[in-house]
């Protein structure tokens, strides 16, 4: 009777272990210019690698959509940020460590790790993993789009 009692404990523990690996924290929430829109990364509890997806919602429809799960990504990223355009179509997650490729890294040293156009749901994504299929996006051409908001002084 106490080894059938052993095994439950240990299989109870195993569990509550793993709903704790696998739970997910917001970790960076930023709203658009005109209060439309939340974006979210959402990151699971990880000792090693950084995993995490972005989701959006739509403020006034409520409707909720996953617009990128990451593969692993640097667990050391010190700053990240998500940047809107001027009316609130176009937004873009940047930060100081990502792997990607050479031609993300903006002149003020950050780098433009994911590029979400919300109207035509189009995703530009840097990352250097080659199987994604994802279109990459210069730091040139979102400093384009973007503009100063890309500074570092600029808010989220």
């Amino acid at each position: 009777m106490l080894a059938v009692l052993a095994v439950i404990a240990s299989v109870l523990v195993f569990i509550g272990v793993m709903e704790q690996f696998n739970r997910e924290r917001d970790t960076l929430v930023s709203y658009s210019p005109d209060g439309a829109y939340e974006i979210t990364v959402r990151e699971r509890v990880r000792f090693i690698d950084r995993n995490f997806r972005i989701v959006l919602v739509d403020r006034k429809m409520g409707a909720r959509r996953l617009i990128f799960t990451s593969n692993d990504q640097s667990p050391t990223i010190k700053r990240e940020r998500f940047v809107w355009n001027e009316d609130s179509s176009i937004v873009a997650l940047i930060g100081d460590r990502y792997y990607t490729t050479p031609e993300s890294k903006l002149e003020n040293g950050e780098i433009v790790f994911l590029v979400y156009d919300v109207a035509r749901g189009k995703l530009w994504c840097n990352s250097d993993e080659t199987d994604q299929g994802y279109q990459r996006i210069s730091a040139k051409e979102a400093a384009d789009i973007f503009g100063k908001a890309f500074s570092p002084e600029a808010p989220n």
